[in-house]
């Protein structure tokens, strides 16, 4: 995950954070804003792909949570007023539900 600040003059471009060290990536899309955080869905090559957020520093980058056994595959990310609705696969392999 990368951040752009166009008028810090020393910034630039810089890693914010490697989600999945090593030469696979992490994949990450899905890129929503709600309030002063973005959160997206990525694959830290552990739990799979499942739904994070930054708050654009590394210590701020984490996992909100491990959703699915495999991967939830996180959805439809959708500011909704102080919430974040979003469509996920659960564990109990109910299929695709509504978070």
């Amino acid at each position: 995950l990368f951040r752009y600040a166009p008028f810090v003059l020393d910034l630039g471009i810089e890693l914010v954070r490697d989600i999945r060290p090593g030469r696979s990536d992490s994949a990450p899309g899905q890129l929503t804003a709600h309030g002063e955080l973005l959160y997206f869905v990525a694959n830290d090559g552990n739990v799979g792909r499942e739904l994070w957020r930054s708050d654009g520093s590394a210590a701020g980058t984490q996992l909100v949570a491990d959703i699915g056994a495999a991967n939830s595959s996180p959805q439809s990310l959708t500011p909704f007023g102080a919430i974040l609705l979003f469509s996920a696969e659960q564990r109990d392999s109910t299929g695709r539900e509504l978070w």
